[in-house]
């Protein structure tokens, strides 16, 4: 099976250890799904900022950095492990949330994001 991850905006992550990317991992049966990495440096760093004792943020998954190889990695475990489904939701398919004239053939990240493809 083919997957295409891809970030929501542009990857700019200033600091590798210390930032969050919003994600879309993407089947070749053309469902998409949808979370978030958050590194654990900014998981302390948005605590202390919001001053707060909890964060809460739908679909994270807490990871140690975001290089393209640590991102590609842990997607790759999250496949083969059988939690991508439980960690990110699921949001429907690549028509409902790309447009009708989108496949998963013609999908390409947006410029400037992070655009992995995972052949497993």
């Amino acid at each position: 099976m083919i997957f295409k991850v891809f970030s929501v905006l542009s990857y700019d992550a200033h600091d590798v250890f210390n930032d969050n990317i919003d994600l879309r991992v993407i089947t070749e049966d053309e469902i998409v799904f949808a979370g978030t990495f958050v590194t654990r440096a900014n998981v302390d760093a948005l605590m202390v900022g919001n001053k707060r004792s909890f964060l809460w943020i739908d679909d994270m998954v807490i990871v140690e950095d975001l290089r393209i190889e640590t991102i590609r990695d842990i997607v790759i475990t999250m496949v083969n492990d059988k939690f991508l489904s439980s960690a990110f939701s699921k949001i429907g398919s690549i028509k409902e949330v790309y447009g009708d004239d989108k496949s998963f053939d013609t999908l390409e990240a947006g410029e400037g994001g992070v655009s992995i493809v995972i052949e497993l």
